[in-house]
């Protein structure tokens, strides 16, 4: 568990306000380590949960249309930070003790930097996949019956989408790699308690630093870097809102004119298909406002409290709390496909068997020619 927090944390204030930050911060802290263990069951349940999402996503019949591709370009997102969540976890629990393994070796420092930039990078994307799907969903129900809007539900425009998202997430991670470097610190040795080491033993240890361009105004280059790394977060889940409320007005929309309008069987099945997809869709963006804002608000707010230990280590705790409504976040996906999309809902029963063995249930000898 971190170190508690002390009144020295919080400098500059009254000491029955210091007292009542101390207590809150410890709190917190707390409950974030209790989080983190439960996130690591949570996470795994989700990377199953996941691999099965994208096999149905990625048959033929699924993947014809690009809200389909924008749910698979969220997909990936969502598997990779699990799946490195799981594996920086799992590492803490093969070695609990730091004082008998070198953590930090050059490759496992190399590994961690890398991967945590990976983690970043995938986690805004996925923000702004979010929104552009919702965006998409909008304009094609706004524009059903102008022919030029059509490009618009097609794999390739939501592909196109998606890898301008990566590329421009990618830049503002850059931003944060080009001022890390990695170097050399005092050997490691291990501890006294420690087996299978000799009494002289030592390893090469490193730690990622900022480089010597930036040693000047370090604490400006990590301040705009969490500024702009939290308001690439925070708008996503602000713009949302809007978009929800207008896919809503949509569907009413598209609701009135069904009951105004006699149509034929065929017609009144493809709109039911409409009124599924954005259903999906206002769910899915409702999901993400309330696990995404939350965590895109605190990095900001760390880069107002860079120096002021206190506070930043609370938005830290904070951020870990809020992590498990993303990972729960990226499980619901696969649920609400299942719930409220007829297609999806084929597609899984098609995959999984699941109209084949219920019809040997009904009727045994059908499997025995």
């Amino acid at each position: 568990m971190a170190q508690e927090y002390t009144c020295a944390d919080f400098e500059g204030l009254s000491g029955p306000t210091q007292n009542v930050l101390v207590s809150i911060g410890n709190f917190i802290r707390t409950f974030a380590s209790s989080v983190v263990h439960y996130e690591y069951y949570v996470a795994w349940i989700g990377a199953i949960v996941n691999v099965l999402h994208l096999y149905i996503l990625s048959r033929k019949s699924i993947r014809c249309n690009s809200i389909n591709i924008f749910l698979m370009g969220t997909g990936i997102c969502d598997m990779f930070c699990l799946c490195l969540f799981i594996h920086a976890y799992t590492l803490t629990l093969i070695f609990p003790d730091d004082r008998c393994w070198n953590y930090h070796s050059y490759i496992n420092v190399f590994i961690e930097v890398w991967v945590s930039s990976l983690n970043d990078v995938l986690r805004r994307a996925s923000a702004w996949l979010s929104v552009m799907m919702a965006l998409t969903r909008f304009l094609i129900m706004k524009n059903s019956l102008n022919p030029k809007y059509q490009f618009l539900s097609k794999p390739k425009f939501a592909l196109i989408s998606m890898f301008l998202a990566f590329w421009v997430s990618l830049l503002v991670s850059v931003f944060y790699l080009i001022r890390v470097t990695i170097t050399e610190v005092e050997p490691w040795t291990p501890a006294d308690y420690c087996a299978d080491y000799l009494a002289t033993y030592s390893e090469k240890q490193y730690s990622s630093s900022v480089t010597k361009y930036f040693e000047a105004n370090i604490v400006a280059a990590v301040q705009i870097f969490l500024v702009m790394d939290g308001l690439s977060k925070t708008i996503p889940a602000a713009i949302l809102p809007t978009l929800t409320v207008l896919l809503i007005r949509e569907l009413k929309v598209a609701s009135d004119s069904k009951r105004k309008i006699s149509v034929a069987m065929r017609k009144g099945n493809e709109n039911s298909k409409t009124d599924h997809t954005t259903k999906m869709v206002i769910l899915m963006t409702i999901c993400f406002m309330s696990a995404e804002g939350p965590m895109g608000i605190c990095t900001v707010v760390q880069g107002f409290v860079v120096e002021k230990s206190g506070y930043l280590g609370i938005t830290f705790d904070l951020v870990v709390i809020f992590g498990l409504f993303v990972t729960i976040n990226a499980i619901s996906h696969c649920l609400i496909c299942l719930a409220v999309s007829t297609q999806y809902r084929k597609c899984a029963k098609k995959v999984f068997c699941w109209d084949r063995c219920t019809a040997r249930k009904k009727f045994p000898t059908l499997g025995t020619f």
